[in-house]
């Protein structure tokens, strides 16, 4: 399998996995969903300053293209320890695969018991039991 066909592939399942992160995190009733809040509640780390000197996240990489540069690194960092702390995305790959759902139907019960219970019928079908 190519490069081109892995990004082409993984790109939207990774989409999908994020946005269902969100929804997973947020039936969690955090008093702020924002990277900073949820950042600091599970690893006691802030995101990267930026508006000391009057910037606004639009005009910051023609201001200060290195504070903009390590604003993006320090979210992708936080994202990424966010992620093994709590292990939401791997929850959401064994949940999808187990249980043979789409990557963004795993958190609607009756969408997984739906494909748990047809996978039953097609191994039935084919013999396999």
């Amino acid at each position: 399998m190519s490069l081109k066909s892995l990004v082409t592939f993984y790109i939207p399942q990774l989409f999908h996995c994020i946005r269902d992160y969100a929804k997973h995190r947020k039936q969690m009733l955090f008093q702020s969903y924002s990277l900073d809040a949820i950042s600091e509640l599970e690893l006691g780390e802030n995101k990267l300053k930026y508006g000391d000197d009057g910037t606004t996240i639009k005009n910051l990489a023609y201001v200060n293209f290195r504070k903009f540069i390590l604003y993006n690194i320090k979210d992708t960092l936080l994202t990424k320890q966010i992620d093994a702390v709590t292990g939401d995305l791997e929850y959401t790959w064994i949940i999808s695969n187990s249980n043979y759902t789409n990557y963004d139907q795993i958190f609607s019960p009756s969408m997984a018991l739906r494909c748990i219970v047809y996978n039953e019928f097609l191994q039935q079908a084919n013999g396999l039991y």
